[in-house]
This record gives structure tokens, C-alpha cells and sequence, in this order.
């Protein structure tokens, strides 16, 4: 159950960080920050990629966690 919790906790900042990213982005673009807009974007994806991850860790685990 710790593990679950914990890769819930890891979803939930990944989310953040995503919608953090996204509200960058389009700061940048309203400031035409070709620079920012370029690293925001980057590190969106990342932290996208990120919770993909999360998820698929939390399908694949929690039914054999839960079935305990």
C-alpha cells in the first residue's frame, strides 16, 4: 500500500508540474519568449512523460497490491 500512496503522490506532482509548465508556456508566448517558450515546452513533455509513467506503474501495481 506504501507503494501505491507514494506513486500516487508522484501522479499528483507530475499533474502540477505539467499545469505549472503549461501556464509558462503561454506566459511566454504572450511575452514572445521564443527562449522560455522553448524550455517550457521541453520540460512539459518531460513532466508529461513523467506522469505516464506514474500511471502505468499504478495500473500495473495496484491490482496485485490490492488483491493482498
Amino acid at each position: 500500500m506504501v507503494l501505491l500512496r507514494e506513486l500516487r503522490e508522484l501522479h499528483l506532482v507530475c499533474v502540477g508540474l505539467s499545469v505549472d509548465w503549461e501556464m509558462i508556456s503561454q506566459a511566454a508566448k504572450a511575452v514572445r519568449d521564443d527562449d522560455l517558450l522553448s524550455v517550457a515546452t521541453t520540460c512539459q513533455s518531460q513532466a508529461v512523460r513523467q506522469l505516464k509513467w506514474a500511471n502505468s506503474r499504478i495500473k500495473e501495481s495496484a491490482p496485485q497490491i490490492m488483491a493482498e
